[in-house]
């Protein structure tokens, strides 16, 4: 074979090998696994939240909640109001009048949830409920697909 085709060709396989790399997703998917691995979620469960639905299982919701935490979206169990604003700003550029309904809304969602005095991965499902439900004016959606 000749010299220049084989150069082409081992440049065209690193070209596709680099552009397949993309270390950002493979973080998060290092924390979606460790996360599944730690709450004993199943493959349905996984499949499901990154589908952006909500599991209905015990183990999935926990996953929802070990992935929330991962964010700094909750914290100790409970809504974390201040990382969740600031995720959510990070991840979609809101105009200001979006921003203060944002902002209402997380506060909003804040009341219900420690009103229903529930903590762990029943808050990770409010949260979900809430903030989707609550959201659907400002187009929230939660963190992108993996």
């Amino acid at each position: 074979m000749d010299r220049k085709v084989l150069i082409g060709i081992g440049v065209m396989m690193l070209a596709a090998m680099a552009a397949s790399f993309d270390p950002i997703k493979d973080a998060k998917m290092v924390i979606v696994n460790n996360c599944k691995t730690k709450v004993g979620a199943s493959e349905e469960d996984l499949k499901i939240v990154l589908d952006h639905g909500l599991p209905s299982t015990d183990n999935g919701l926990c996953l929802v909640e070990c992935l929330l935490t991962q964010g700094n979206m909750m914290k100790n169990g409970k809504l974390n109001v201040n990382g969740f604003l600031a995720s959510a700003k990070r991840e979609k550029k809101y105009t200001p009048e979006q921003v203060q309904k944002l902002e209402q809304l997380v506060s909003e969602c804040d009341k219900e949830i420690n009103a229903s005095n529930v903590n762990g991965c029943q808050a990770a499902k409010k949260i979900v409920d809430c903030t989707t439900t609550k959201g659907k004016e400002i187009e929230f959606k939660f963190p992108s697909r993996l």
